[in-house]
């Protein structure tokens, strides 16, 4: 029987890509073997009921071409179910993607899609919202929701708006109860994360992997300017846990408290979240096609 798959493609990535993404497509798949079909997201959420519809025709696969927003909305209708997630990194960051390895290259993510193999990753649920990489709290949090209605895409203008709101942003006061335990922190930031990184090679929870049954929780306090420098190189280099601002915790749920509103994204989208953040995890509830 042939084996079906659903690219979803995000026409924010532009037209010329896409167009480029589709060429490939074309040329990779033996149309005696596989059944494609290519459909580009028209509204926020049609990656989900795209997905959904994927599952329900018993798609063996669906491919999120795009960020870690649209492997969001990709793969949470696929929790539990037989259909697997593949992913085209096409996006600012990339991270999810990033954390397995797989290539930047269209052609060369494409060939993972017919010659990877297929494993079982965790998701998690913030304030029972899907995310598949990584929530967080405070700055992050904050650069997102600006980042969402800043026009240019991309590193460099990520780059420039976490610079020029770095110093004006002040710490929170959060408390923290995990195991039983309850912990009261001053923090910068707070990333709950599955995956390692926010993307771009940035490993804010560099043990954390996503098939392990467990979040890493981040807490990040604010860096003096004569150290930033310092930190970022820890932050890229994955060794962040050695940082005497940085505390990583891990475990299976999390409750996210602050007598202040809390801004938080879940995979890099702005969410309203309330005074309270409740973390979960569902193990192993995706399956994931990776080299």
């Amino acid at each position: 029987m042939k084996k079906k798959i659903r690219f979803i493609l995000n026409p924010k990535a532009g037209s010329g890509l896409n167009k480029v993404i589709t060429n490939s497509i074309k040329k990779s798949f033996n149309e005696h073997e596989f059944e494609i079909e290519i459909i580009s997201t028209e509204r926020a959420a049609h990656a989900t009921e795209l997905s959904t519809e994927a599952v329900r025709n018993k798609f063996d696969i669906v491919v999120a071409a795009g960020g870690d927003g649209t492997i969001n909305e990709t793969a949470q209708s696929l929790k539990h179910s037989n259909t697997a997630l593949a992913i085209i990194p096409t996006g600012s960051g990339n991270g999810f993607a990033r954390h397995f390895n797989i290539p930047l290259n269209i052609e060369k993510a494409i060939n993972i899609i017919k010659n990877g193999k297929t494993i079982h990753v965790d998701s998690l649920l913030i304030n029972e919202k899907f995310c598949m990489n990584i929530a967080g709290a405070g700055f992050d949090a904050h650069i997102a929701h600006l980042f969402a209605d800043y026009g240019k895409r991309g590193f460099i203008s990520y780059a420039k708006l976490v610079m020029k709101e770095y110093f004006s942003y002040r710490e929170r006061n959060y408390t923290i109860e995990f195991d039983n335990k309850k912990i009261n922190r001053t923090a910068f930031l707070i990333a709950i994360a599955n995956a390692s990184q926010f993307g771009n090679g940035a490993k804010i929870s560099p043990f954390a992997g996503a098939d392990d049954g467990i979040m890493d929780l981040t807490i990040l306090k604010k860096i003096p300017a004569y150290r930033l420098i310092q930190v970022i190189a820890r932050v890229f280099n994955g060794t962040l846990n050695n940082s005497s601002y940085a505390e990583l915790i891990r475990g299976t749920s999390f409750t996210i408290s602050s007598k202040e509103e809390i801004i938080i994204h879940i995979d890099g989208e702005p969410i309203e979240s309330g005074k309270k953040i409740i973390a979960e995890i569902d193990p192993l509830s995706v399956k994931l096609i990776v080299p």
